[in-house]
C-alpha cells in the first residue's frame, strides 16, 4: 500500500485532576505526531469540563487530523491510542495486497487473543473475591443488586440530562 491515508481521530480522557487531564491528551497528540509514519496535520483540544455526579473527575477530547503512511500504521495508531472515533477521509478506495491483509488480520487476532485472556483472568479473580467476601459473611447478592441500582440510577439521570439539553437546541 503505497498511498498516504489521511484520517481524523478523537481521542478522549477521562481522570483527575483537571490539570492532568489537559497533560494528557496534549502528550497523547505529542506523541502520535512524533511517530515516524505519522504527520499531524491539525488538532483542536478542547477545555476539560467535570463529570456530573462525581467529586473531582474531569473530561475532555481533541480532534486530531492526520496524515498516514500507511494502512498497517493507521491500525498500529488504533491499537496504541485507542481512539474513540477514527475517519478515513482519503483516499476513498484502499487496494490491499493479501499478504498485507493477513499481516492485519493476524495482529488483531492476536490483541484480541490477548485481551481475551484479561478477561478471563480478571474473572477468575473476581469470582475468587466473592468466595472470599462469602466466607466472611458478605451478602454478595444484595450488594450486586445496590451497586446495580447505583448504576442505573446513574444512567437514567444522565439520559435525562441529555433529553433537557436536546429540547434547549433550536
Amino acid at each position: 500500500m503505497g498511498e498516504e491515508i489521511n484520517a481524523r481521530f478523537i481521542f478522549e480522557i477521562l481522570g483527575r485532576p483537571k490539570e492532568y487531564v489537559e497533560e494528557s491528551l496534549k502528550s497523547i497528540v505529542q506523541r502520535l505526531d512524533s511517530e515516524k509514519s505519522v504527520k499531524v496535520t491539525s488538532h483542536l483540544a478542547h477545555k476539560p469540563k467535570k463529570v456530573e455526579k462525581t467529586k473531582d473527575l474531569f473530561t475532555t477530547f481533541a480532534e486530531v487530523e492526520t496524515e498516514i503512511d500507511s494502512l498497517g500504521a493507521l491500525f498500529g495508531i488504533i491499537f496504541a491510542y485507542f481512539p474513540s472515533n477514527i475517519e478515513i477521509v482519503s483516499p476513498r478506495n484502499i487496494k490491499l495486497r493479501n499478504e498485507d491483509l493477513n499481516d492485519l488480520m493476524n495482529i488483531l487476532a492476536g490483541r484480541l487473543h490477548g485481551y481475551d485472556s484479561i478477561a478471563k483472568k480478571v474473572l477468575t479473580e473476581r469470582e475468587i473475591v466473592f468466595k472470599k467476601l462469602e466466607e466472611k459473611g458478605v451478602d454478595i447478592k444484595s450488594l450486586m443488586n445496590e451497586i446495580a441500582e447505583e448504576q442505573k440510577n446513574s444512567v437514567s439521570a444522565s439520559l435525562e440530562k441529555n433529553k433537557k439539553t436536546q429540547k434547549k437546541k433550536p
